[in-house]
């Protein structure tokens, strides 16, 4: 569906929705968050269909039991002494999360600005999850947030004042269940503390605007945050090893931009090797700053468990013990862990670590680590080709565990 047919689809589900209104309506789309805390607020009325039919429900195991899969939702508001009316629309048929028609509001034209205050209101005064802070070296955490949170905050308008480029580039790595997903949770949750935007691009969101032609909305923010490409190995492989695509030229393109892109922070994560990714990708002003995530050292360990593990299972373990015998597991593993101990509990009443690493080893997923292949590598490639990159030079594997890696 092109861009003319969405807007006549649009159209279509406004004028419908003004229709139960009884007044004329403006689109508006929330975010997840925004979104969670209106209908806190927000009571329904009634349900009706996307036409003049009866709203399609879904009836699920879990939750309240049933949701709205087509349909239009009623609701109404108090906001202080006033109360308006606003209309949800859904529209999930499709599964195409990025169908600008699937899930909106739209809002009395009158009360527009109101619902917009309101809106920001409720979120100053509940600034989103706050998230625990991810697990690594002080110095790493530290500089992760300066050179993203920190420079959207504090940095920018000195850059403006030198005439250096207002966007940073930064690279989470390492192998799954190492920490780059709770620091990308934490990081969302200081933007949403800041007030900054922080937008989630996928793989799918990639491929389907660039079959549109629309990739360099992706890439630009109307206000100052971050935009998180997860696991997006598309236009940044090497191409000496892996030969060049579209892709290449298409998203190296669009994260230089024609027009300078200001007051954003460009956050990637992989789970491939430096030597895996592209140079032109690695150079400075697309990647400025490397964060590294291997797998947690003894004094990393000792800190998810005396810092994520309940109070309850401290006492009840020999702390030093664990954190010497898992030497060489990841966090995801000392999390299925804590979960064997608490599923052991339940059944007998006992917290019994025996039990647990008993159980754990005999999960095939879990055998002793050997630091396989991961990500898009070649097996035929040897780690300490890594040091032989001269881009890469100054990093020596091993050398500096959970330590950065500036460009």
């Amino acid at each position: 569906m092109n861009s003319m047919h969405y807007q006549q689809q649009l159209d279509s589900l406004v004028q419908r929705a003004s229709e139960i209104l009884k007044t004329p309506g403006k689109a508006v789309v929330l975010d997840c968050f925004v979104e969670q805390e209106l209908l806190k607020a927000a009571r329904l009325e009634s349900r009706t269909g996307l036409t003049s039919a009866l709203p399609l429900i879904g009836f699920q195991g879990h939750g309240r039991g049933h949701r709205t899969i087509a349909g239009l939702e009623c609701y109404r508001l108090a906001i202080g002494e006033l109360t308006i009316r606003f209309v949800k629309v859904l529209d999930q048929l499709s599964g195409d999360i990025e169908r600008p028609t699937q899930d909106f509001c739209v809002v009395p034209v009158e009360h527009y600005v109101r619902f917009y205050r309101f809106l920001r209101e409720k979120v100053r005064r509940n600034p989103g999850p706050e998230e625990l802070a991810p697990i690594m070296p002080e110095e790493s955490k530290a500089r992760l947030w300066d050179n993203s949170v920190g420079f959207l905050t504090q940095g920018r308008e000195l850059l403006k004042q030198y005439d250096v480029p207002q966007k940073r580039g930064i690279l989470l790595m390492g192998e799954p269940g190492n920490g780059k997903t709770m620091a990308c949770r934490w990081l969302r949750s200081q933007c949403y503390k800041q007030g900054l935007v922080w937008r989630y691009v996928r793989a799918e969101y990639y491929e389907r605007a660039r079959a549109e032609g629309d990739v360099q909305a992706l890439f630009d923010l109307e206000d100052p945050g971050v935009i998180l490409f997860d696991d997006f190995d598309l236009g940044v492989r090497n191409r000496e090893e892996y030969g060049p695509t579209s892709h290449h030229s298409t998203f190296l393109g669009e994260l230089d931009g024609v027009d300078a892109h200001k007051g954003v922070v460009y956050l990637f994560t992989t789970n491939a090797r430096l030597s895996d990714l592209d140079p032109a990708f690695l150079r400075p002003g697309r990647i400025d700053h490397v964060v590294q995530f291997p797998r947690p050292d003894a004094e990393l360990r000792r800190r998810v468990i005396l810092e994520h593990w309940h109070a309850d299972i401290r006492q009840a373990i020999d702390v030093e013990f664990i954190v010497a015998t898992t030497d060489g597991r990841s966090f995801a593993e000392l999390t299925e862990l804590k979960k064997l101990l608490v599923l052991h509990f339940l059944d007998s009443g006992k917290w019994d670590w025996d039990w647990a690493w008993k159980i754990f080893q005999t999960d095939a997923r879990y055998t002793k680590p050997s630091r396989p292949v991961i990500g898009f590598a070649r097996p035929s490639r040897r780690v300490g080709e890594l040091a032989a990159n001269p881009l890469l030079n100054h990093f020596v594997p091993g050398s500096e565990p959970g330590g950065d890696t500036p460009l």
